[in-house]
């Protein structure tokens, strides 16, 4: 079992910041392996050397160590699921550098979330300094659409366009329900 582990994970290794579930399946093979390792050293501790009690220190260092790792990989999950706005994004900076475009007045109404371990997502509304035609704010999209994706890694861009009609110019947009605050 431990050759097998050592194995798989010599070919998971290099691909580990790929893709969510290799990592994931990379950290259970890694944690079998540390089991393994952990079970021999202590299985002869407890028969040359008597040391009974390295046996229930193993098991928790162990478990504490796969929970540590677990982590990382539950809270990505969790991100991707709930479409957190991912940890390398600062929405404020995002919107700084899409506002230095000379078309643009404001951005607002943003929204940008992980579809899963590597598409980052991206919406806003964009208030233009003036009324513009639909091919030029084509261009406009498009060199944006590049800029996010060098500077940001956003891979997925949707702007909504518009000319003085949105009345909330709030970066993030809030709901309230009537009677809820």
């Amino acid at each position: 079992g431990l050759l097998a582990n050592l194995f798989s994970i010599l070919l998971l290794r290099n691909n580990t910041d790929k893709n969510l579930n290799i990592r994931a399946a990379y950290l259970h093979l890694l944690g079998d392996t540390i089991s393994s390792v952990a079970v021999i050293a202590g299985s002869v501790l407890i028969y040359y050397l008597d040391i009974y009690w390295v046996d229930p220190l193993v098991t928790v260092l162990i478990g504490v160590y796969i929970l540590k790792e677990a982590y990382a990989v539950l809270r990505e999950t969790v991100d991707i699921l709930m479409q957190g706005t991912p940890g390398s994004i600062d929405i404020s900076e995002v919107v700084k550098a899409m506002e230095q475009f000379g078309q643009i007045s404001n951005v607002h109404h943003v929204h940008t979330w992980k579809l899963d371990d590597k598409q980052i997502h991206f919406e806003c509304h964009a208030d233009l300094d003036k009324n513009l035609l639909t091919s030029d704010t084509d261009l406009i999209r498009i060199e944006i659409e590049e800029m996010l994706k060098k500077k940001f890694g956003i891979s997925h861009v949707t702007i909504q366009f518009e000319y003085n009609c949105c009345m909330e110019k709030s970066i993030i947009h809030r709901h309230h329900v009537k009677g809820h605050h």
